[in-house]
């Protein structure tokens, strides 16, 4: 055993036997299924242990993982995790349950809370990760985040104790927040000074409040460099059940779709930040590129796909709901299994009373940044499809459309080979081609099945977009008439 003592703080000689012990059973249960691992103790936070790993001979991590659950039970472990942190890997493991505590109240009015909260722009307390340490992000880092989930698997808990954090903390004059949720959940939050107008339930009024947002979102961009825009109020925009608002081929839903993608494009250059709570969204019917998303918040959802939908891995199917969660930075990339705070009705209620006596009894002059009106502008008109991409892009988009509609079915490869690009972008353009339904989900590793292969199969949004991009009806119709002539 080689011990890194210099890290270590062991209160007694019986915890220093129990690290050897721990050490050794897991070693030799590896051992057991022809794997072999070296591990040093690293660190202990009783009752949980965390040793670091060596691989010795062809191990891989993925055997680690794989006879995971074997391993803890032959060991007699009631707890054992696989970490990676900062490109070194970890075991942590826990002869005792371990006990932790989500109560967000008793922990953002604990001595903790502020002082990590105060290095941060906006502190968003996540929960309590494995070791029993809580996890507190910073939310104008995300950009923008997503919280999915199946029902009562604590979605909706963790967005009510995001937006409470917020109101208790942050003053309206330093954060805005824009709330829809056509379920009416969050209609709790009414009369709080933070909200730039009543929460809102129904689609229209989600419209009408997407378009002020995007033209606000432009004054903004235009305001850069200036010192108004260093006084300008951080807009957090909330959705949730963001899939049932969005769902639907009428052109305000399309719009809508193409404000939202927008929005989650450039609003990190305006201090907006995006959070949208989805039931197991997938690629589909989330209708929007997940990239443009890229800090998630995943509970408990219904099957592998969803979860490799979202975080691009499984795991997610397999959580225990209650809260439990995988979370997925934007800058660390690495998932971390953690359990989310909770909020009890009664705290929750007197945490609203609280702000809303507050800033009743304050002389602050709030006044709305952006008005929701049914009469603003018209929405702006933007492309159909990826708005803010480059000139290059959406031609390269727009021929890689019109060559697919040619094939049965399409690989990456034949992407790479036909328009000389590299492996990263023909996989963007596989993307792409996906969300706006050429071709079909992902099976295995095998080509993709083409699903739009006909004319009157061109969706008006898609043809649209061709046109836009050099190529005419007519154009269109030779070319498909040319690879039927050609069967």
């Amino acid at each position: 055993m080689s011990q890194e003592t210099n890290e270590l703080d062991f209160d007694n000689i019986k915890s220093l036997k129990l690290a050897n012990e721990i050490e050794k059973e897991i070693e030799e249960s590896y051992k057991k299924f022809g794997i072999k691992v070296a591990l040093s103790i690293y660190s202990v936070n009783k009752p949980i242990y965390k040793y670091k790993v060596n691989l010795r001979g062809k191990t891989q991590i993925s055997s680690l993982e794989k006879y995971k659950e074997d391993v803890r039970i032959r060991a007699k472990l009631l707890k054992l995790y696989i970490v990676k942190e900062r490109k070194k890997l970890f075991i942590i493991a826990s002869k005792k349950e371990i006990q932790i505590n989500v109560d967000l109240i008793q922990f953002i009015y604990s001595s903790e809370y502020p002082e990590v909260a105060e290095k941060l722009n906006i502190a968003h307390p996540i929960g309590i990760d494995d070791q029993g340490n809580p996890v507190v992000q910073d939310l104008t880092l995300y950009p923008h985040l997503l919280i999915a989930g199946t029902t009562r698997s604590g979605k909706s808990v963790s967005l009510t104790t995001l937006l409470i954090t917020l109101i208790v903390k942050y003053p309206p004059e330093f954060i805005n927040l824009l709330i829809c949720d056509p379920l009416g959940d969050l209609l709790i939050f009414n009369n709080i000074p933070h909200l730039v107008c009543p929460v809102i339930t129904d689609f229209q009024k989600f419209y009408h409040a997407l378009k002020a947002l995007y033209c606000e979102m432009e004054r903004r961009i235009r305001l850069k460099q200036t010192s108004e825009y260093d006084t300008l109020p951080y807009v957090i925009f909330v959705v949730d059940e963001f899939i049932s608002l969005i769902s639907g081929n009428d052109q305000e839903k399309k719009d809508a779709r193409t404000l939202v993608g927008e929005i989650l494009r450039q609003g990190r250059h305006a201090r907006i930040h995006v959070v949208l709570v989805a039931f197991n969204p997938t690629k589909q019917n989330l209708k929007l590129d997940i990239s443009d998303l890229p800090t998630k918040m995943v509970f408990r959802v219904s099957n592998l796909h969803n979860s490799v939908s979202v975080l691009g891995t499984g795991g997610a199917e397999k959580l225990s709901g209650n809260g439990e969660m995988l979370f997925q930075s934007s800058r660390e990339g690495e998932l971390k299994k953690i359990k989310g705070f909770y909020i009890l009705p009664e705290e929750l209620e007197k945490s609203l009373k609280k702000v809303r006596n507050y800033w009743q009894n304050n002389e602050y002059d709030y006044s709305m940044i952006f008005k929701i009106k049914e009469n603003t502008a018209e929405i702006p008109k933007l492309s159909p499809i990826c708005p803010s991409a480059h000139a290059n892009e959406l031609k390269l988009y727009a021929q890689a459309i019109v060559w697919a509609m040619q094939q049965s079915s399409i690989s990456c490869n034949q992407l790479m080979q036909n328009f000389g690009i590299g492996w990263n972008k023909a996989r963007t353009v596989m993307t792409k081609l996906e969300e706006f339904g050429i071709i079909g989900d992902l099976e295995s590793k095998l080509p993709r099945k083409v699903l739009t292969n006909s004319l009157s199969e061109i969706s008006e949004e898609i043809m649209e977009f061709l046109k836009s991009n050099g190529y005419s009806e007519k154009k269109i119709i030779n070319i498909l008439q040319l690879k039927e002539g050609g069967k």
